[in-house]
């Protein structure tokens, strides 16, 4: 059986042959696209798709709403790596399959990790249509992809610091260009259900003010691997409890999706722009 930087390795050996086949350099930038927000790939200059399953180890997405590719090119003469959609651990997949497919971004020697995703909003404050950028998150998904021996391995320090997990420095300049932005707690849970209202009530009264299905794990993955990380989320609906919330469905969500494609993908081209 072969160990994680193993798997890690042949995954990496295989996209960059792509890579040179397409004379495409190593991406500055991946993305990794959530819910409803593939149209994204569109703003692509000379793309290319890889399929996932063409890649050995690596895992497509099944869940409606995510691609099953990877889509290069350049975005502002920027390399970017954009995943059509993600995993998640509610499909019932180890933490470290969840994972894997950042992990291999990092160990190609990918910099830069912009992670999208749907969350539904814990207060009024933040209103669905709207596209926040995640400042910090916390873990309630009870899991942590770096526990265990393996996971180490890529790492020369054991214990990971997150005091910033979503790279302050890139914020600051996403600011500086687009000052509008408004900056949220994610609370990562692992779904598959909504939030009841007095989830919705205990997650807003200990500092979160979006919540969501994913996200989190990959921000630990990244960090280990000294990536730098943004976060993103359109809020597709309220909390249980406020509102019309108890409406909410995965074809809602993704509804929202589509309607505010193209204000995603202007943030996002803003994103990548002010990356490092």
């Amino acid at each position: 059986m072969l160990s994680l930087k193993e798997r890690l390795a042949e995954s990496c050996k295989c996209l960059t042959k792509i890579f040179e086949e397409h004379k495409f350099p190593i991406p500055k930038v991946a993305v990794m696209l959530g819910s409803g927000s593939q149209s994204f790939v569109t703003t692509l200059d000379q793309r290319f798709s890889i399929p996932i399953k063409d890649i050995p180890h690596m895992v497509a997405p099944k869940v409606e709403g995510h691609g099953t590719s990877i889509e290069c090119g350049y975005v502002s003469r920027v390399p970017c790596a954009v995943f059509a959609g993600r995993i998640h651990y509610y499909e019932g997949y180890d933490i470290a399959t969840v994972v894997y497919n950042v992990r291999t971004m990092g160990y190609l020697g990918v910099k830069n990790l912009v992670l999208t995703n749907a969350a539904g909003g814990l207060h009024t404050g933040v209103k669905p249509g709207q596209i926040t950028v995640l400042k910090d998150h916390i873990n309630l998904m009870g899991v942590n992809c770096l526990i265990g021996e393996e996971a180490s391995t890529l790492s020369k320090e054991r214990f990971i610091s997150l005091e910033d997990a979503y790279s302050w420095d890139w914020r600051t300049r996403l600011y500086q260009r687009n000052p509008n932005i408004f900056q949220v707690v994610y609370a990562g849970l692992t779904g598959p259900s909504y939030e009841t209202a007095a989830e919705t009530r205990y997650l807003a009264g200990i500092g979160a003010d979006v919540a969501g299905m994913s996200t989190v794990q990959e921000t630990l993955a990244a960090k280990q691997m000294d990536m730098n990380v943004m976060g993103l989320s359109l809020i597709t609906n309220y909390c249980g409890g406020i509102g019309e919330a108890g409406k909410i469905s995965h074809d809602g969500v993704l509804k929202m999706g589509l309607k505010h494609a193209e204000d995603l993908k202007v943030l996002l081209t803003q994103v990548i722009e002010c990356c490092e």
